[in-house]
């Protein structure tokens, strides 16, 4: 792997590193990598990394990746991923989200090239792309009040943001989709801006922003939701746990 830093550069140039990082391994045949390197051109460079069963994951897409303007958005970045999709067995998206407005955005990136376009470029890589979702371990009880909550909220398994049941063979396993977002109004339910404990005795909500602090995480939105939860005079507590950087919020 290389460093989580600068991943444009990554897109750009991993594959030529990697290339020549590579060892060859007779007795692997699955090659598994990030979309933050272009699989088309390490099978180009790598004749004997392309025999192999490649799966390609995306934890994100270029094509829809927010940029402040729009003279910032980057063709060829969205370009190398589209075509790392012709070059995978696989594709595999981390959310139903990344999946679909990747399928929806890519034949309208293609159509910013002046000529040469490729048509149906979404038919021609859509069978190969699936999504995976993060698994959660949770205790039974907690598997077990998510899935009753989903049921009761939006169907069987709907759960928050979409919990699906536990499978027998692994109590507590679930795959939690993150689907969960505010709606316009940004109003809040009770029941989810609490936590009962054992005793019935209800908790403040405990709000945990894992991300960069960075614009393409969208704080404005926390900040939002936070001015929300003031008014409605909920209590709450946020913790800020995202890698830093230089500038610290305040």
């Amino acid at each position: 792997t290389a460093p989580a830093k600068k991943f444009h550069w990554r897109l750009r140039s991993s594959a030529m590193y990697f290339a020549n990082k590579v060892d060859t391994h007779p007795e692997c045949s699955v090659l598994f990598l990030t979309s933050t390197i272009n699989l088309a051109e390490l099978c180009g460079l790598r004749p004997d990394l392309a025999k192999m069963r490649k799966i390609l994951y995306f934890h994100e897409n270029q094509l829809v990746y927010p940029v402040r303007k729009a003279k910032d958005l980057d063709f060829q970045l969205g370009y190398a991923q589209i075509v790392s999709c012709f070059a995978a067995n696989v594709v595999v998206f981390n959310s139903q989200y990344n999946r679909s407005s990747f399928l929806d955005n890519v034949q309208s990136h293609v159509n910013c090239m002046p000529d040469l376009r490729v048509k149906d470029v979404r038919v021609k890589i859509e069978d190969k792309c699936r999504v995976l979702y993060y698994p959660l371990e949770l205790s039974k009880s907690l598997a077990a009040a998510s899935i009753t909550a989903g049921a009761s909220a939006g169907g069987p398994g709907a759960g928050f943001g979409g919990i699906s049941a536990a499978s027998p063979d692994t109590p507590g396993i679930v795959a939690a989709p993150c689907t969960y977002s505010l709606p316009p109004s940004l109003s809040v339910d009770a029941e989810v801006t609490s936590s009962e404990a054992a005793d019935g005795v209800y908790k403040p909500l405990h709000i945990i922003w894992p991300h960069r602090w960075e614009h393409d995480k969208n704080p404005e939105l926390l900040f939002k939701a936070l001015r929300v939860l003031v008014e409605e005079g909920q209590k709450f507590s946020v913790s800020v746990v995202g890698e830093s950087y230089s500038v610290v919020p305040v």
